[in-house]
């Protein structure tokens, strides 16, 4: 394990040095589009900070979630809808009243779609916990005692996991059937610290709106072209912890194109 880590941190300190050789030729500034048309994250990084570790740590917090988070979240919005197929043709319909050629900013005019992909990040997260390193003695203001009310103290060296998707499932909060698949409640509810499948500010994901934008996008693509879909209901999503978490079984669905006959 630490030899890969050190490989890793070996490509990477390479690109960096890359950068920082850009910047000395061309003088790379930190606001975006001085220089170039593009917006390269790994260059503004370089021109505002100096350490190697602390870019290095940047640029794989960037890489992780933008690695496959995206397709693995849209294979849980696959598995969930198949299996309520009312679902995927009230999708289609909302996306087939866009008059519009589709660009990416037209799924966010889809409001339907929005609750399903809420529901669908709830129930099945790329990334369902944080985990961090308590670095000084410190006390939280709740989670101790009986009814976990109390303070609690966390010595320095704890390693505490926030479990986001145990709490997403939680029936004091979702209900009694905070384990079912509900796209329409979210019809009437805001978005809060009871939903975390980005984590919240001041550590929101980074890559939170573009997940957002592209799973939308290739979820219109794909009802436009796409009657239905259906799959195989004895098979069940097993969670499998990699870089993500995904199923281990994949996501196994059968599309039906317009032209397609029952």
């Amino acid at each position: 394990m630490t030899d890969s880590a050190h490989q890793v941190h070996g490509v990477i300190d390479g690109y960096i040095e890359k950068a920082r050789e850009r910047k000395l030729k061309h003088g790379v500034q930190s606001s975006p589009g001085i220089n170039s048309q593009r917006y390269v994250v790994l260059d503004e990084l370089v021109s505002v900070l100096e350490c190697t570790k602390e870019i290095r740590s940047q640029i794989i917090n960037i890489f992780l979630p933008a690695r496959d988070a995206t397709g693995i979240a849209l294979s849980g919005v696959m598995f969930l809808v198949a299996r309520h197929l009312y679902v995927w043709q009230k999708m289609r319909a909302e996306v087939l009243s866009i008059e519009t050629p589709l660009t990416f900013e037209a799924p966010k005019s889809l409001q339907y779609m929005r609750y399903v992909l809420n529901e669908s990040f709830r129930l099945l997260m790329p990334a369902n916990r944080n985990i961090r390193l308590c670095l000084q003695d410190c006390i939280l203001p709740t989670g101790g005692g009986p009814q976990g009310k109390s303070p609690i103290f966390i010595p320095c060296g704890t390693q505490v996991v926030v479990n986001h998707g145990a709490m997403q499932r939680d029936k004091d909060i979702w209900g009694e059937d905070a384990n079912d698949f509900r796209p329409q409640p979210w019809e009437d509810m805001k978005l809060g610290w009871h939903y975390l499948p980005f984590s919240g500010r001041p550590r929101v994901c980074p890559g939170q709106q573009l997940a957002l934008t592209e799973s939308a996008y290739v979820l219109a693509r794909l009802l436009q072209t796409l009657r239905a879909l259906r799959t195989e209901p004895e098979m069940h999503y097993i969670e499998e912890s990699r870089l993500t978490i995904e199923s281990r079984n994949g996501v196994r669905v059968a599309f039906h194109t317009i032209e397609t006959e029952d």
